[in-house]
């Protein structure tokens, strides 16, 4: 194989495993933030 073959197909790779990362990343962020808006903001912050 050759070499600049075998990087471009690691970078994609790499470029697909990171998007995979960040929706899980922005699924997650919006779920915070939506349990956020839900509950008052008082007694966490004294929790913190």
């Amino acid at each position: 194989m050759d070499p600049k073959l075998a990087f471009f197909v690691v970078l994609i790779g790499s470029i697909i495993a990171m998007s995979h990362l960040n929706e899980d990343l922005i699924a997650r962020l919006k779920r915070h933030i939506a349990m956020r808006h839900w509950r008052p903001i008082g007694p966490q912050r004294r929790k913190a």
